[in-house]
């Protein structure tokens, strides 16, 4: 992983808000593999519902990873 991406930098790319060309344009790079780590993905999927971004939509736009036993 090249990059990890904090919490705002997630919202601020999917609603086109300030800060967000940056982040296209590292998801833009071939030579980059950004991550984030499962608080920043669960703190998105929250900010989401904030919104108002209906359930269907968020299991869309949000992949959680599943726990294995």
């Amino acid at each position: 992983m090249t990059h990890l991406l904090d919490t705002s930098a997630l919202p601020a790319h999917y609603l086109a808000e300030p800060g967000a060309e940056p982040v296209q344009t590292l998801f833009e790079d071939d030579a980059v593999v950004a991550g984030a780590s499962i608080l920043s993905l669960y703190e998105f999927e929250l900010r989401l519902h904030q919104l108002g971004v209906d359930a269907a939509t968020r299991a869309t736009e949000v992949t959680l990873p599943r726990l294995v036993e």
